[in-house]
């Protein structure tokens, strides 16, 4: 996910998805954008779908800070993302649930996921999930959290509510259950889905729950690349 900001110094991605998308997909999707240099990259979670590619991309595209949960990985892909991170010497941050920052003018990120003392020994659970407001706008990124990690955001958040949720896939549980979209209200649901046919991403209760409500629902597997463009009033 590329996070486009206003000008040229504030820009953010977060992961980088495997290897080979690192390399053929994200990096020249960037330098088509005349990216070269990039403000902060975030790894939400440390396996290898969304280490290896960033990995590439900080080989190839400059970058000032990277941050990432804290909560450790079983992945090697994690921890020979966060050496080439220290020989490059970035900032590296540990961010979790209460941080966040104004990173242009009306551009706010809040980071919702792990919490501070994280009981969770699956990566999925660790995930960074972050909100992204500008103006009247809310985008969720949930990463591959499920059904676990949304009960807890409803217990903790009074208000989550996004026109757009981005998400991706939790090993084991379903997402987007009736529960938090009820509270979420997404208008759009954008999930990242890996190119390769997986019949992780078969889903069909997924789409049958979106439908149901009117939500619009693009899969990149089916869609390509998708494009939110945010103004001060709406999307």
């Amino acid at each position: 996910v590329f996070v486009n900001a206003p000008g040229e110094q504030h820009d953010w991605l977060l992961d980088g998805g495997g290897d080979w998308s690192g390399e053929r997909v994200v990096v020249p999707y960037l330098r088509g954008q005349g990216v070269d240099r990039l403000h902060t990259i975030v790894l939400t979670r440390g396996d290898k779908a969304h280490a290896a590619g960033l990995s590439a991309v900080v080989e190839k595209i400059g970058t000032t800070r990277a941050a990432h949960s804290g909560t450790g990985s079983r992945s090697k892909f994690f921890w020979n993302w966060l050496e080439l991170m220290r020989q490059r010497h970035l900032q590296i941050a540990t961010i979790r649930e209460g941080d966040d920052w104004v990173v242009e003018r009306d551009l706010h990120l809040r980071v919702l996921n792990p919490p501070r003392e994280s009981p969770y020994t699956r990566s999925d659970d660790n995930a960074i999930v972050l909100l992204l407001e500008f103006g009247q706008t809310r985008l969720l990124l949930t990463s591959d959290i499920g059904a676990t990690v949304e009960r807890r955001l409803l217990e903790n958040h009074t208000d989550v509510r996004a026109q757009v949720i981005i998400k991706g896939r939790h090993s084991e549980e379903t997402s987007c259950t009736d529960e938090f979209l009820d509270a979420t209200r997404p208008e759009a649901v954008v999930q990242c889905v890996s190119p390769l046919p997986s019949d992780r991403y078969l889903q069909p209760e997924l789409r049958d729950r979106l439908r149901q409500r009117g939500v619009a629902y693009y899969r990149t597997d089916e869609t390509g690349a998708v494009t939110v463009r945010l103004t001060r009033t709406g999307y």
